[in-house]
């Protein structure tokens, strides 16, 4: 967005990321080409590193916490191979945003230009079944502006009207200048508002209303646009406030009905990597012969029974074992950012209960059981308790006010929907503190917790040599890569 097209002049526009993936429109090949001459390009410019001298050189590959696993050996394959660095390490960037804070437990939210991921991490993990990728960014809250300050263009001074297009930088140029400039407006209207009210106890129960009922001045912004002046005249605080917010509590409206379903991570055993046949596939395929053949496993050591028993015998060991949470199934879409978050939460609380089940304590002679350890119950809700008091806002998409905003509505949505929970159930307990902790540099905090890795000797063994990858392929992340592959 905001790149004129010119063919005439002999040049093709393509991206080479969407949504956090390598881009579809062209082949793996050309994409991987673009990112290598705008890697190379600005290691020289910007870096002042020669692309000769990367051999010298260690690379740290911040991945989106949703990613595909054929696009991450891509990735490393560039590096190692066509950029020719040294050693290469691959963390997500969930994790290194809750190294940048210190914290080791946290729901991470990255809002991007294009996209918006959500994802718990506990204990340094990501767990796979809280990683969610939302189709909303900071885009779409310069879309959404636009349609509710412009929605039917302007008129210039020749009285003829005009609308934006997206694909004239100016034109996009223009737009950002006019929300930063009512941006600034808004919050000086409303500390002048907060000025003049002397006891703050009367501000705090009137948070809602202060942001969209009450009557602020109207905003008459001087908006310049290719050097001519047109008065954008009536524009209520609110305006400014309800497109920061409305992208985010209501996706299906401001997202096109084919990009707005949300992306989850695909589980190993449905992408297998054809460099690495060792995988979770061939262990669990071939456990399944071993059974089938009659073969002991290693851990079994007796003889297994005939043929139709046999089959029993398969037929019982493949079945799941019950738990006592089980996990709810996916929803296809999230019509708001905080539904997403509490669904990511509540994900992550029911598979660690899930994991602790009917876990006793066994006494020293190994005949009879103790008495159970801690239940599931409890163990879902100390960690949701946690998560909701330790939720990180990172990204590009939430620096300046919007972040300020966006801490507010998130606290005060998740109170919401924990209230509505608790009303829903007969267990009466106290409704568990919501906290939204933010860097003062949101979008840089991934990158700071990436460099603090450099200075721990944790990741001494984790670094993936070019002799290494070009002898095991994808075996080397999934043996070395310091999340589940």
């Amino acid at each position: 967005m905001g790149i004129q097209y010119t063919f005439r002049d002999g040049y093709h526009i393509n991206w080479p990321m969407r949504y956090g993936f390598l881009s579809t429109s062209a082949n793996y090949t050309a994409v991987l080409q673009d990112l290598e001459d705008i890697w190379s390009t600005a290691l020289e410019k910007h870096v002042g590193i020669p692309r000769s001298n990367l051999s010298n050189y260690r690379a740290i590959l911040v991945i989106s916490d949703v990613y595909k696993r054929n696009e991450i050996r891509h990735l490393v394959h560039l590096l190692l191979n066509r950029l020719k660095f040294g050693r290469v390490f691959v963390h997500q960037a969930s994790v290194c945003a809750t190294y940048g804070i210190g914290l080791p437990t946290a729901c991470v939210i990255n809002i991007g230009e294009q996209k918006t991921s959500v994802s718990c991490v506990e204990d340094g993990v990501a767990h796979t079944e809280t990683r969610i990728i939302l189709p909303v960014g900071r885009s779409d809250v310069l879309r959404v502006f636009h349609s509710l300050v412009l929605p039917n263009g302007f008129c210039n001074k020749e009285g003829c009207t005009v609308d934006l297009k997206y694909e004239h930088l100016s034109d996009v140029e223009d737009l950002r200048t006019l929300m930063e400039n009512s941006v600034q407006c808004t919050i000086r209207l409303l500390c002048q508002r907060n000025e003049k009210n002397k006891l703050d106890e009367e501000i705090q129960p009137k948070a809602n209303e202060s942001l969209l009922n009450n009557d602020f001045y109207n905003i008459t912004l001087q908006w310049t646009h290719k050097q001519n002046q047109y008065d954008v005249s009536f524009l209520h605080p609110s305006t400014v406030l309800l497109s920061h917010i409305l992208p985010f509590a209501c996706i299906s409206s401001c997202v096109p009905s084919k990009e707005v379903c949300c992306t989850y991570q695909v589980p190993s055993l449905q992408s297998s990597e054809p460099d690495d046949p060792f995988d979770d596939m061939y262990i669990s395929l071939t456990a399944r012969e071993r059974r089938k053949r009659g073969l002991p496993n290693e851990h079994q050591s007796t003889t297994l029974p005939n043929n139709e028993q046999l089959e029993t015998e398969i037929d019982v060991t493949e079945q799941v074992a019950p738990v006592s949470n089980p996990l709810p199934q996916k929803p296809n879409s999230f019509e708001s950012l905080p539904e997403a978050v509490w669904w990511s939460i509540n994900q992550c609380a029911n598979l660690v209960g899930s994991q602790v089940g009917p876990e006793v304590t066994v006494q020293a002679s190994g005949l009879a059981p103790g008495k159970p350890s801690q239940s599931s119950s409890s163990v879902s809700d100390e960690l949701r308790r946690r998560l909701l008091g330790c939720i990180i806002l990172t990204g590009g998409g939430v620096a300046g006010v919007n972040n300020q905003m966006m801490e507010r509505w998130l606290t005060e949505q998740l109170i919401a929907i924990a209230r509505e929970k608790q009303a829903a159930t007969t267990v009466s307990s106290h409704i568990p503190t919501v906290e939204i902790i933010h860097h003062s540099d949101p979008g840089d905090l991934s990158w700071s917790g990436a460099r603090l890795l450099l200075t721990s000797d944790l990741i001494n063994d984790l670094w993936i040599t070019p002799a290494e990858w070009n002898k095991f392929g994808s075996r080397a992340l999934r043996e070395k890569a310091p999340f589940p592959w």
